[in-house]
């Protein structure tokens, strides 16, 4: 009877360790492909003439369904279990998750200005999460300091 319950325990408590690390993996991803769309789009951001321009439509509409894509199956639950016990949490997902949408709504409506502004908007979602915990990567090749700025001034 013992050796029953000690595998009826085991196989249940390998069961729960194998969905929580699809949970991570899924948030992991999720989080990996929001990255590297909005890599893509950086270019775009902040470049009005080029975000209009037909010549990047495809692109643009391309790594916008990605982007949006990967916020939408971003689990709250999940993420709340990485992050702690924030309740800003939750409201900043679900914040990212309704800009990312009128963004590529408003792109495929050709409201380029409102997409435009809307897509610069949601990077300050990623900010304030990403600087609220320890979670993600760190880019220390991005730190910017005064010695830098001279030396291309020259």
């Amino acid at each position: 009877m013992r050796i029953i319950k000690f595998l009826a325990i085991s196989t249940i408590i390998s069961f729960l360790g194998l969905n929580c690390s699809h949970q991570q993996k899924s948030w992991s991803g999720g989080m990996q492909g929001m990255a590297l769309a909005y890599t893509k789009l950086l270019p775009f951001v902040y470049d009005s003439e080029r975000f209009r321009d037909p010549k990047n439509n495809k692109f643009i509409s391309h790594h916008l369904s990605l982007l949006t894509e990967n916020a939408g199956n971003l689990n709250k639950h999940t993420g709340k279990g990485l992050s702690g016990d924030d309740p800003f949490f939750a409201v900043s997902l679900k914040g990212l998750k309704n800009n990312l949408e009128k963004t590529s709504e408003s792109f495929f409506a050709e409201s380029y200005e409102y997409s435009q502004k809307h897509l610069q908007a949601s990077l300050n979602y990623c900010n304030s999460c990403h600087t609220r915990t320890s979670l993600g990567p760190t880019f220390t090749c991005l730190l910017y300091t005064s010695d830098a700025a001279d030396e291309e001034d020259s």
